[in-house]
């Protein structure tokens, strides 16, 4: 099985592709994440409803510092969870900011990747 993480076909897909039939190996599918996008929505709305995720208003340098702060401490570098104790206020400030505040991105901390900054569409 290939699986490819890209929403757009890459020449790095093309080269994979080349070189396994080059060495004889074929494959019996093959996944592209692009195809499940509704499904990742869908399951994207059921954590929101859950309010098991939720924004995130940091910039991206704050959340790097946040990041190297808690490396330097040895402390795996997890979020801080901040945007669940900001008052209304400070929600409606942050989101009249908007775009100005992010440059546009998103993020997620994870564990297993740590910040992942994704550029506004």
């Amino acid at each position: 099985m290939i699986r490819t993480q890209s929403v757009q076909r890459s020449e790095y897909e093309l080269a994979i592709e080349d070189s396994l039939m080059w060495l004889g190996l074929n494959w019996d599918e093959k996944a592209n994440q692009k195809d499940r996008l509704a499904r990742y929505q869908e399951q994207i709305a059921k954590l929101q409803e859950a309010g098991r995720i939720y924004p995130c208003y940091e910039t991206p340098e704050e959340l790097g510092l946040m990041r190297k702060t808690l490396l330097s401490r040895s402390k795996p570098p997890i979020y801080d969870r901040a945007a669940l104790s900001l008052t209304d206020a400070q929600i409606s400030k942050y989101e009249a900011e908007g775009d100005a505040r992010t440059g546009g991105s998103s993020s997620i901390m994870s564990r297993l990747n740590g910040t992942t900054i994704f550029a506004a569409k």
